[in-house]
């Protein structure tokens, strides 16, 4: 019951961070049930794991698609974004990206626009 709600404000905490806080999230809603056992209600700390933990899942798919879309759109954010990128490994965020997938940003940006019609 206290892990799961615990658990639950660390996914909260750690939701930029979407390949630590859905774990989390999911391991809190799991001990949640569990702590359940055979009684038909959960204890009172369980439901609010289930609820922080829910909270946390959706607050790190948010911030993940904000962040998509700046990356996406926002030409001010990519270009200080490449600028750093040139500056610690040589390569602009573009070059890497292209290098490693084969497919430029901007193809990516072009056809993410067309499907949500964004001009």
């Amino acid at each position: 019951m206290l892990i799961s709600m615990c658990m639950g404000v660390l996914s909260i905490i750690t939701s930029p961070l979407f390949f630590l806080s859905l774990p989390l999230a999911g391991l809190s809603i799991l001990f949640a049930i569990l702590s359940k056992g055979k009684e038909y209600q959960m204890d009172i700390m369980a439901k609010v794991g289930v609820i922080t933990s829910s909270l946390g899942i959706v607050c790190c798919l948010l911030l993940t698609a904000l962040m998509t879309m700046l990356l996406l759109f926002s030409p001010a954010y990519r270009s200080r974004l490449n600028e750093t990128s040139q500056m610690m490994y040589g390569q602009t965020f573009d070059e890497m990206m292209e290098m490693q997938y084969g497919v430029s940003l901007d193809e990516i940006a072009e056809k993410a626009s067309e499907m949500f019609h964004i001009q």
